[in-house]
């Protein structure tokens, strides 16, 4: 599930959320839906997010499984810890993927 191109849900235009309380709050709320839904969470590490920390944070709570998808270094432990697994090429993502598919 791609849950910002379906729901229309791309904010990456703003730079300064302090005046958008609103729409902060219903951005967090449709993400977390996501979270829930979601039998594994795919986190695309392309640079530090407080959201994507924090999505990974509530599926571990969740009992989800994480997978860390990054091709760059990780300059912290955090994505790390909360993650199953770490990839870092689309190949060994799919491959995952398919591994989690057959636990199922």
């Amino acid at each position: 599930m791609d849950h910002i191109s379906e729901e229309h849900m791309d904010y990456s235009d703003i730079k300064d959320f302090r005046d958008k309380r609103e729409l902060a709050e219903k951005i967090v709320k449709h993400d977390l839906e996501f979270v829930k839904k979601g039998d594994v969470i795919v986190a695309v590490s392309n640079g530090p997010s407080y959201g994507t920390a924090i999505e990974m944070y509530v599926a571990k709570r969740l009992g989800k499984r994480v997978i860390l998808y990054s091709e760059e270094e990780v300059p912290t432990p955090w994505p790390i810890a909360f993650s199953d697994i770490t990839v870092h090429d689309l190949d060994s993502l799919v491959s995952s993927l398919k591994k989690f598919e057959k636990q199922s």
